[in-house]
Formats: C-alpha cells, structure tokens, sequence
C-alpha cells in the first residue's frame, strides 16, 4: 500500500540517497530497514508512516539495549528524512 512503512522504507532503499552511501553503509542500512520491518510480525510495516508519531518511536527504542537502539534510532531518522523530502510527511 502507499505511503506505507514498509512502501517508504523501499523507496528510501531505491532512493539516490541511499545509493550515494558507501556500499558497506548501504548493507547496514538495508540490514536496519529488515530488522524495522519484521517488527511484531511486520505490522509495523504495514502501518501508515504518517501516523506514527515521536512518542510511539521512542517507547519502541527505550524498550532496547543502548547500542541496538541507536542503530534502531538511525534507521528510523533516514526514512524519516526521506519521507520528509518527499512530502509523506511534513516537518511540523
């Protein structure tokens, strides 16, 4: 569906953001968005991105280990980035 998680989260992976990274963050980054996207059984992928909200992230990542949520946390930020860019969601 459009506009999805897991839709935004293959777009930033076909994105030429994404291609201009190194190939080695490229595969750490493509790592991340699977982790992402397997979460409870893919639902969160199959939620709108617009209605996550901060708070809904944040209680995610501080149910994590310190390292595994900072990674978490980047992944989150780049698709955030991308859909901002791309006006899936706005920056308000």
């Amino acid at each position: 569906m459009p506009n999805t998680v897991a839709d935004v989260a293959h777009r930033y992976l076909a994105s030429l953001g994404f291609r201009e990274l190194s190939q080695s963050y490229q595969a750490v980054r493509r790592r991340g968005v699977r982790r992402l996207l397997d979460l409870k059984g893919g639902a969160i992928a199959r939620l709108p991105f617009k209605s996550l909200k901060e708070p809904h992230i944040r209680k995610h990542l501080d149910a994590m280990n310190l390292n595994p949520a900072n990674k978490r946390l980047k992944t989150w930020r780049a698709i955030s980035d991308f859909a901002k860019v791309n006006g899936i969601i706005s920056s308000a």
